[in-house]
């Protein structure tokens, strides 16, 4: 099925090029404000999982949880020497965020990580994508696990709740978004 009357496909890509690794981020805010994670999923080229990360964020709004969620992902792929990144989220609004030099939607308590992780991303060949929420789920999974985790955590290993759609995602099968008509 292609794009129909009502429909969407949404079809998770993997990263191209030499060395480039792909990371979807996502964050959730129960209540807006209320409790909060966020989380991101590393993958290569083929599809293949190099880790993750999930953080309980505490009692925070959905702007604080997506840019917490692009912050942590690139302060981990620096730590890991992973220069060549491509950032993929949900949140059109936080990737305008970093890639302009607006602070305006930025919560005051985040803006020096913010500005610090935008200097990282300087000394990296970063490259950005929006992608509607069902080609997400993965990341939208693992920032809803956050919230039952005390401390951030890196996952090595694929957790249980993720492994179908890791393989979903790495078979390029499509998922659908429904249109509402106007």
């Amino acid at each position: 099925m292609v794009n129909s009357p009502g429909f969407y496909r949404v079809v998770w890509h993997p990263p191209t090029g030499t060395n480039c690794i792909k990371v979807n981020v996502d964050g959730c805010s129960k209540g807006n404000p209320g409790p909060a994670g966020c989380g991101g999923v590393f993958r290569v080229d083929n599809g293949r999982y190099i880790g993750a990360f999930a953080a309980n964020l505490g009692f925070k709004d959905s702007v604080f949880a997506e840019l917490m969620g692009i912050i942590m992902a690139v302060e981990l792929a620096h730590s890991r020497r992973w220069r060549n990144l491509w950032i993929e989220s949900d949140s059109t609004m936080a990737l305008k965020l970093l890639t302009t030099d607006s602070l305006h939607k930025v919560p005051a308590e985040l803006v020096d990580r913010w500005l610090k992780c935008k200097s990282l991303v300087q000394e990296m060949d970063i490259s950005c994508s929006h992608v509607y929420r069902e080609g997400n789920v993965v990341a939208d999974i693992l920032a809803n696990m956050g919230l039952c985790f005390p401390l951030p955590v890196w996952l090595e290993c694929p957790p249980a709740p993720i492994h179908r759609d890791l393989v979903h995602d790495s078979l390029g099968l499509p998922r659908y978004r429904i249109i509402q008509s106007h």
